[in-house]
């Protein structure tokens, strides 16, 4: 049972790297699920208690994703949220918003509707 929650713990560190290399693509990433800060402390704390290799690599890979520019509004260009962009329940990546050289919120809004 443990390993199947580390697995899964894995499986989202893995997703949230993809997220971060695919904001280098000049894509609006967006998580809801990870904004909590105390969310990664107790995952990392948890993960350096064991001693095994599996647990050693993840605890590793987490220390990594909390240092990636990551909110939970989403990126842009910079790395900060534009005010106009909506929080949603889920993790995906769009490429429909666009950048603020480019953005048009009224368009973006109609086609959403």
């Amino acid at each position: 049972m443990i390993l199947l929650f580390k697995i899964i713990l894995l499986v989202f560190a893995v997703m949230l790297l993809a997220q971060y290399l695919y904001q280098k693509k000049k894509m609006v990433i967006r998580t809801n699920f990870f904004k909590s800060g105390i969310l990664f402390q107790l995952l990392l704390v948890s993960f350096i208690l064991y001693s095994t290799f599996l647990d050693y690599i993840i605890a590793i890979l987490w220390i990594f994703i909390c240092l990636l520019p990551l909110n939970s509004r989403g990126l842009t260009q910079n790395g900060l949220y534009h005010d106009k962009q909506k929080t949603y329940g889920s993790i995906f990546i769009s490429s429909e918003v666009p950048f603020e050289e480019t953005r048009n919120w009224e368009l973006y809004e109609k086609r959403r509707c």
